[in-house]
């Protein structure tokens, strides 16, 4: 196995380059999701991971066989950026050595600008107007049917979830592939063991602090358990500009020995590890990459029923659905009356990394003249 000029020697047969463009190499769902599929096909075929700008830290979780370029330098602009892309997909030796996947919308506008030098494939991590609405307001909407009129340009598109599926397949060129998200498992593996459960029961949130995410709605459920006498206590990682309205939340509800906020960390996994549940009451959802570690770790989730969460969670047997906000709280208060004592992986079928990055190189190679 090696490289023979523009492209990749595997069993005898050249292979296609793969980069793998994302907006920057700060740790955030998507980058995450690079770095597992880069992982994933290290060695099976050359991989670089392109960043459109500098900062983040990727080195501790990326397989050294992984080569990692910066497109951004000293008073480089957006038209500078795409030359530099264009440049380095053009070594490859042309579009049938080499694709290029993309993942955002910034990554996504360079991509479709540099078509002509690569097959360009967007991996679509969500559903982009609920989203970009919640994330953006108003001008949000505008942004998502811009990013989604984008992807008739695009030779592949992928999905994470059947309802993703169902709403980019009019905007595509071809029907999308539907690709369960999965996370790099084995960083997670370690922290699978054993677990023997105290009289405190810990529920877990992973998230961005925001409106969309809910993490007020979980706040006011711990209160409640607390009122009902459950010895119930919650862990809080992220940050976002909801942070010091939980804050203020916690303080005015007394709650400060029972909610501990972490704020922004480089892993959540020992914080996961130590914990009874995960819970995320998001009102939309692409497929969650915390509860996809929760999972992994053997924590049973409470999602909200949303989006793909669906095929993520099968009730009673690796987590609960709710659907409105009063039925969160049910939902926890079921969770506590059960004891998980021995850790296995809880990710159910299509979120596995291995068949999952195997699903992208087969699906590529395979309609790689079309």
């Amino acid at each position: 196995m090696g490289r023979a000029g523009t492209g990749y020697i595997v069993s005898g047969q050249l292979k296609k380059s793969y980069f793998i463009l994302v907006p920057s190499l700060v740790p955030t769902g998507p980058v995450r999701g690079a770095i597992a599929f880069a992982n994933a096909i290290a060695g099976k075929r050359e991989v670089k991971l392109v960043s459109l700008k500098l900062g983040g830290e990727w080195k501790p979780c990326l397989d050294k066989r992984v080569e990692v370029i910066c497109l951004e330098s000293k008073n480089s602009g957006w038209f500078a950026k795409k030359r530099a892309y264009c440049d380095l997909l053009a070594k490859q030796g042309g579009p049938e050595k080499t694709l290029s996947l993309s993942m955002c919308f910034s990554a996504d506008m360079l991509n479709l600008l540099c078509r002509r030098h690569a097959r360009i494939f967007s991996s679509i991590r969500g559903n982009l107007p609920i989203n970009y609405r919640l994330d953006y307001g108003f001008l949000g909407i505008f942004l998502a049917y811009f990013h989604l009129s984008l992807l008739r340009g695009f030779d592949y598109v992928s999905v994470m979830s059947s309802a993703m599926a169902n709403q980019v397949s009019p905007l595509c060129s071809g029907k999308p592939l539907l690709v369960g998200n999965f996370i790099d498992e084995k960083p997670v593996d370690q922290y699978r063991e054993n677990y023997v459960r105290n009289e405190k029961f810990k529920f877990i949130f992973v998230g961005s602090l925001t409106e969309r995410k809910q993490p007020l709605l979980l706040v006011e459920s711990v209160r409640s358990l607390c009122e009902e006498g459950h010895d119930a206590y919650l862990d809080v990682i992220g940050s976002g500009p909801l942070e010091k309205s939980i804050r203020d939340l916690v303080s005015l509800y007394d709650l400060g020995s029972r909610v501990n906020l972490h704020g922004q960390v480089e892993s959540p996994l020992s914080l996961l590890s130590k914990a009874d549940a995960f819970v995320l009451p998001s009102l939309s959802e692409g497929v969650s990459r915390a509860a996809l570690e929760a999972l992994h770790i053997g924590l049973p989730c409470i999602l909200r029923r949303v989006d793909g969460n669906d095929e993520l969670v099968q009730p009673g047997v690796n987590g609960l659905l709710f659907e409105e906000d009063d039925g969160l709280l049910p939902a926890m208060r079921k969770l506590l009356s059960k004891s998980n004592r021995r850790r296995k992986s809880l990710l159910p079928d299509g979120f596995r990394q291995k068949e999952e990055s195997d699903k992208i190189l087969s699906y590529v190679e395979k309609n790689g003249n079309s």
